[in-house]
C-alpha cells in the first residue's frame, strides 16, 4: 500500500534536474523565463533578492532554498535593482560577471506532465520559501543538500545520476516538512498528516474503482459521517467525495495520455459502470469528452 503523496509524483512523473551552478561575485543578476515546470533555486554561499511580478520582493539568505511553483518568469539577483541577465546567456557563456566569488547559487527546475493537475503541491504559494534555519532542524532535507552539494562541487562518476534521486528525494522532504507547518492548513499537504483522513485517503488511492460513498469512507477513517465529511473539508479544503473524483480523473488523464485502454476500460478502471457516466464527469473536470481529450493528445 503506497500514500498519497507517493501516488501524486508518481503519476505526474515528477523529476529535478539542475539547470545551472553559477559562482558568483558582489554583483550579478539572472532572468528567469516563463516555464511549464516548477523552479528552484538553492543559495549555499551569499545573499540574494528574488523578484517576480505580483509578488513582494523576497530577500534570501545564505542556506535557503526557494520554490517557484507556478513556473513563472522571475529574476534573481545581488541587488534589487540590478539589470538581470537571461539564463540561457549565463549558461551559454563566457561568463558574464566578474569578480571574487562571495555567491554560489544553484538553479534547476523540477518537471512533472502538465496535462495532469490536482498535486498537493498546487497548494503551495506561488514562492514557497525554506529559511536555512528551518532546513537545518530537518535531519533528511540538511543531510541530502549536503549530499546534493558535494556531488554538484566534486563531481565524479554517476553524479548527475545521484545528483537527480537527490532532488527528487529533496523535493518530497520539502513537501513532508511544509505538510507539518502551520502554513499547509486547509491543504492536502496538511491533509495528508491527519492519521484518521490518512486511512481514508489511502484507501482511495489503493482502491479508486470501489463505489466508495461518504459513509464507506468515513467507515475507514473511523468517524461519524458528519464528523469526517467536515474534518476533511477544514483539513483538506474540498469534500471527500470532491477529492476522490478529482484523483479518479487524474488517473483516467493519465491512462489517456499514456494509450492502450479504451474509454471503456478506462472508465471501469475509476470506479464508473458506464462509459455514458464516466464521459460526462470528465467532460465535467476536463472540459472535453475522453475520445475528444485523446485526440488532442495526439
Amino acid at each position: 500500500m503506497t500514500d498519497p503523496l507517493t501516488d501524486w509524483t508518481n503519476i505526474l512523473r515528477t523529476h529535478g534536474v539542475i539547470v545551472a551552478r553559477n559562482r558568483l561575485p558582489s554583483r550579478w543578476g539572472v532572468a528567469m523565463t516563463a516555464r511549464p515546470a516548477t523552479a528552484f533555486h538553492y543559495l549555499p554561499r551569499g545573499r540574494a533578492v528574488l523578484r517576480m511580478a505580483g509578488q513582494p520582493v523576497l530577500e534570501l539568505h545564505e542556506g535557503d532554498f526557494v520554490l517557484v511553483t507556478r513556473g513563472d518568469a522571475h529574476a534573481i539577483v545581488s541587488d534589487v535593482d540590478y539589470q538581470a541577465i537571461p539564463l540561457a546567456e549565463v549558461i551559454a557563456g563566457p561568463p558574464p560577471f566578474t569578480g571574487e566569488h562571495c555567491t554560489t547559487l544553484l538553479c534547476g527546475e523540477y518537471s512533472h506532465d502538465m496535462r495532469l493537475d490536482g498535486a498537493p503541491w498546487h497548494a503551495l504559494p506561488a514562492l514557497a520559501h525554506f529559511a536555512h534555519e528551518e532546513l537545518q532542524s530537518d535531519d533528511s532535507i540538511r543531510t541530502t543538500l549536503d549530499l546534493l552539494r558535494a556531488e554538484v562541487e566534486r563531481p565524479m562518476v554517476g553524479g548527475d545520476a545521484l545528483a537527480r534521486h537527490l532532488l527528487d528525494a529533496l523535493f518530497v522532504y520539502l513537501l513532508r516538512a511544509w505538510g507539518r507547518s502551520a502554513r499547509s492548513e486547509g491543504t492536502l499537504l496538511g491533509g495528508l498528516h491527519d492519521t484518521a483522513l490518512a486511512k481514508a485517503l489511502r484507501r482511495m488511492h489503493d482502491q479508486p474503482a470501489d463505489e466508495w460513498s461518504l459513509e464507506s469512507l468515513a467507515a475507514e477513517a473511523c468517524l461519524s459521517r458528519a464528523a469526517f465529511a467536515r474534518r476533511f473539508t477544514e483539513a483538506l479544503g474540498e469534500s471527500p467525495m470532491g477529492y476522490l473524483t478529482r484523483w479518479r480523473m487524474t488517473l483516467a488523464t493519465r491512462f489517456l495520455a499514456d494509450g492502450g485502454l479504451s474509454v471503456a476500460e478506462i472508465a471501469d478502471r475509476v470506479g464508473y459502470r458506464s462509459e455514458f457516466a464516466f464521459s460526462r464527469a470528465f467532460k465535467r473536470l476536463r472540459g472535453a469528452a475522453p475520445s475528444v481529450y485523446r485526440r488532442g493528445l495526439g
